[in-house]
């Protein structure tokens, strides 16, 4: 650990010592040395005859001298010992691997010089080098890959992920203009949930390689992976404005298209909450305000079901949005508002937009039921101050009444406001 080579030699050869003993974590002496770069310790011990050069556990020196970026150490275990250069950590990686990752291009370059290195190794997630080097972004390091040493710039690790969408995944332009050069790149390559390198992006939300990939490429906008979402689903979900913009100003772009779930573009971007998405799609793009998605829900539904007030406010400000629409459950935004707990959406229902405060689901429930239930107390004494508002509304099923849920909820300020200052029937069955 501190490379004093004089004090190891005194130890191994006056002191009988094992150069192999393992510490409490498994670390051998010659594994600290290529940790901490003292090159004298590690070219003194692996001249001793029992050094264990090739540990079996995932303390392998050189991968650790490959993590830690120790080239020098590296070049001696590979060119003066017989450590093997595509030596398996517990994670499966190859010192290439490694070197990959950590963006060390001398490394790199050192270890493919060996025509013992296999340039494809896989470790457990079926991840090879190029991965690797794509999700960290390094373009030196990913040119030498498919240009010198000509690795599959296509191959797919266990989850059907290619290095063109770990690029776009983590945002790395350089390695997607890159890649995407090669006349052999597959653009529209599908991961095994059908995403593809631009479904990737437009989640990451880098305008940029969107562009890139649309524009210079000309990806499919309307390419359905996961669950049938589409890169301008993607987008909507993930909050990423830029993208939403740039998409739609495709004259090919569907802004209404369904995933499997019937959702579209509209019920993710109220679901998020990014309000600006919101109005671009509803004002700029004309989007259906009142359309259904999954269970029947419009996007007003998922905007009180998530909570996003902003997102409700300018929803409701359309002449066009139905404020009581119906779900296949007989729901209306005001249930969920309810259910959710979010006191200024209800407020903003109830007083301003004048939502009906005993409005019944299909189970006979009430938003007041809910709100009891859910033990929203704020919300209770919006509602129960509502001169309209039925506090001895009974459900479809059992017959219970709000002081029934809030009794089952537990909260005694609920209940308390019921019976003391709302007078609700406390014998009621």
């Amino acid at each position: 650990e501190f490379g004093q080579e004089h004090i190891v030699k005194y130890l191994v050869e006056s002191c009988n010592h094992d150069i192999n003993v393992e510490d409490k974590y498994g670390n051998t002496p010659l594994y600290m040395a290529c940790i901490y770069n003292h090159l004298p310790v590690v070219e003194y011990l692996t001249g001793q005859p029992n050094c264990n050069i090739n540990s079996n556990n995932e303390r392998h020196p050189l991968l650790a001298a490959a993590d830690k970026e120790h080239l020098e150490i590296v070049k001696h275990l590979i060119e003066s010992t017989d450590c093997g250069i595509n030596a398996k950590g517990r994670d499966g990686l190859t010192p290439l691997h490694v070197a990959c990752f950590k963006n060390n291009i001398e490394t790199v370059q050192f270890l493919t010089s060996s025509p013992e290195c296999n340039i494809e190794a896989e470790d457990n997630d079926q991840n090879r080098p190029l991965h690797l080097a794509c999700e960290s972004g390094n373009v030196d390091i990913v040119h030498h890959l498919v240009i010198d040493k000509h690795c599959d710039v296509n191959a797919k690790r266990r989850d059907g992920l290619t290095p063109l969408h770990l690029a776009c995944f983590k945002n790395n332009i350089e390695t997607v203009q890159f890649l995407t050069s090669s006349p052999e790149c597959n653009i529209e390559a599908e991961s095994d949930l059908q995403s593809r390198p631009l479904h990737l992006a437009c989640q990451s939300g880098n305008v940029d390689i969107v562009r890139h990939l649309v524009i210079d490429k000309h990806c499919d906008v309307n390419a359905k992976g996961r669950n049938g979402l589409t890169p301008l689903h993607l987008a909507c979900l993930n909050r990423n404005f830029e993208t939403v913009q740039f998409l739609t100003s495709s004259p090919e772009c569907n802004i209404e298209a369904e995933s499997d779930l019937q959702n579209r573009p509209l019920h993710l971007a109220c679901q998020s909450g990014n309000v600006d998405i919101v109005r671009h799609l509803v004002i700029d793009k004309h989007c259906d305000v009142n359309a259904k998605g999954r269970n029947g829900l419009t996007p007003l539904h998922l905007a009180c079901l998530n909570r996003n007030f902003e997102t409700v406010q300018f929803l409701t400000s359309s002449p066009e949005c139905n404020i009581e629409a119906e779900s296949d459950l007989q729901s209306r935004p005001l249930h969920l508002a309810c259910e959710s707990g979010n006191v200024d959406i209800v407020h903003h229902l109830v007083i301003d937009k004048h939502c009906d405060v005993n409005a019944k689901r299909k189970d006979g429930l009430t938003p007041l039921h809910l709100a009891c239930e859910k033990g929203h107390f704020e919300i209770v004494k919006i509602l129960t101050n509502h001169p309209q508002c039925n506090t001895e509304a009974e459900d479809n099923y059992l017959n219970d009444r709000p002081l029934h849920k809030a009794c089952e909820s537990g909260n005694v300020d609920i209940v308390h406001h019921l019976v003391i200052d709302k007078h609700c029937d406390v014998n009621a069955k």
